[in-house]
């Protein structure tokens, strides 16, 4: 029992009140083609392919019914938090790729080869994305226009490899393989770095608040950030909302990462 207040209180600092006040769920669909055909003699293979992904990332963010959540010290409220009814950021990557390689055979000595050819983009679609509700927060709704993302991955990787049976018993074989291979695309940055809807204000956490008229209910304006209070003409007291800037990143900064493979060494196969 708080002796000031004469309320019951929850025997830890900073007790948090209203349950769950805002869970993200999170929904992703991955499309994928693959295709290949295949030309096949007694001592050279040659294969052709082609190969499609589009993945299709929603993160979304989901308030309570009153946006609201308090934070409570003893049984007395001391900041407040509060969040958009709901927000999507929405991404889709996607990839096309295409690759020739060849396999030729004479004697005891094999020869590969191959060449790949991979495109990588992303954009952030104007469906999903934002809010259409509205609330006290944000009156009207937050919309976002389709945004490009990543486009400039147009990239040709070459892969040889060379392989000797030793003793011709097809047991024992010293190999060479070298290859280029490049980071793969996926729904995280920087692909979904230039998603405007990161860099909206979805929530503000732990404003300090103190309830001069000890109503439960935050007596400001929750949509000023400077400090108020009774000198403003506010009932409680609140401190000044402050957070981190969210920068976008530009599409031209962005590169793949690439890894280059080597191996060479003996091979003994049972």
């Amino acid at each position: 029992m708080n002796a000031l207040t004469g309320l019951q209180y929850a025997p830890v600092a900073n007790y948090r009140y209203r349950g769950v006040e805002s869970w993200g769920p999170a929904t992703g669909k991955t499309d994928d083609i693959l295709s290949s055909a295949s030309y096949v003699t007694g001592a050279n293979s040659i294969k052709v392919g082609y190969q499609y992904r589009k993945l299709d990332l929603l993160d979304k963010d989901v308030a309570n019914g009153t946006q609201l959540g308090y934070r409570f010290n003893q049984g007395v409220p001391n900041a407040v938090s509060y969040y958009l009814p709901d927000f999507g950021r929405r991404t889709i990557t996607k990839t096309n790729s295409a690759f020739i390689q060849d396999s030729w055979t004479r004697s005891r000595l094999t020869l590969q080869g191959a060449l790949r050819w991979d495109h990588a983009s992303s954009y952030a679609p104007s469906e999903l994305n934002g809010t259409t509700n509205t609330s006290f927060l944000n009156p009207q709704p937050i919309t976002i226009e389709r945004t490009p993302g990543v486009d400039a991955y147009n990239d040709f990787t070459p892969r040889v490899g060379v392989a000797y049976d030793v003793f011709g018993t097809g047991k024992t074989a010293v190999k060479f393989n070298f290859g280029k291979y490049l980071a793969y695309a996926a729904n995280d940055s920087p692909y979904t770095a230039t998603n405007p809807g990161a860099t909206v204000v979805r929530n503000v956490q732990n404003r300090g608040w103190t309830d001069l008229n000890r109503n439960l209910v935050v007596d400001c304006d929750l949509l000023n950030p400077a400090a108020q209070g009774p000198a403003t003409g506010q009932a409680d007291t609140c401190a000044a909302a402050t957070g981190t800037a969210l920068t976008l990143v530009a599409p031209e900064e962005l590169r793949a990462l690439e890894a280059l493979q080597r191996s060479f060494g003996p091979e003994l196969q049972g």
